[in-house]
């Protein structure tokens, strides 16, 4: 007999101590996976539920990345991050970065226009130009971070996730 597995993303239904069990898993705003379950007496309950919880998943407020420009969905990063229970310091230099940097330049792009090519640019100007004050940025400092794939970058990581 062929054990064949469920797609994921079609939650479960398990018997449990007499009752019906369904489980789903999905992923929160904060980009958390998160599971819920609840108990039933009959399968069928179980199965409406875990239904009903499936199309809500599915149909759930996802954002239209055509119409968002990438200042507007940092800022709005930053507001989830203060609820998250980040370190202030971290999230003060989160914000630093973000409206001294990276808005200034790159805030009116719509994330749908945003591209790996765009990033490497975007330090490539950075690490000639330097700093706001003119000031330029110590190469053993910048320069480890505008080496490789813009997707590896330390910053790349924590702000845009578009790779």
């Amino acid at each position: 007999m062929t054990d064949t597995r469920r797609p994921k993303g079609t939650g479960s239904i398990r018997e449990r101590e007499g009752r019906h069990q369904a489980t789903y898993s999905f992923v929160d705003a904060t980009g958390h996976r998160r599971r819920r379950s609840r108990l039933f007496r009959t399968k069928t309950e179980a199965r409406s539920w875990l239904k009903d919880r499936l199309a809500e998943v599915q149909s759930g407020p996802i954002a239209d990345a055509g119409d968002l420009a990438l200042g507007q969905y940092l800022s709005e990063w930053l507001v989830s991050l203060s609820r998250g229970g980040l370190e202030p310091t971290t999230l003060t230099w989160y914000r630093s970065a973000v409206t001294r940097h990276i808005i200034p330049t790159l805030g009116s792009m719509r994330l749908i226009n945003l591209s790996p090519l765009t990033i490497e640019t975007f330090l490539a100007d950075k690490a000639i130009k330097g700093r706001l004050d003119g000031k330029r940025r110590s190469r053993a400092r910048f320069g480890s971070k505008a080496a490789g794939d813009p997707c590896t970058k330390h910053w790349m990581r924590r702000f845009a996730r578009v790779c």
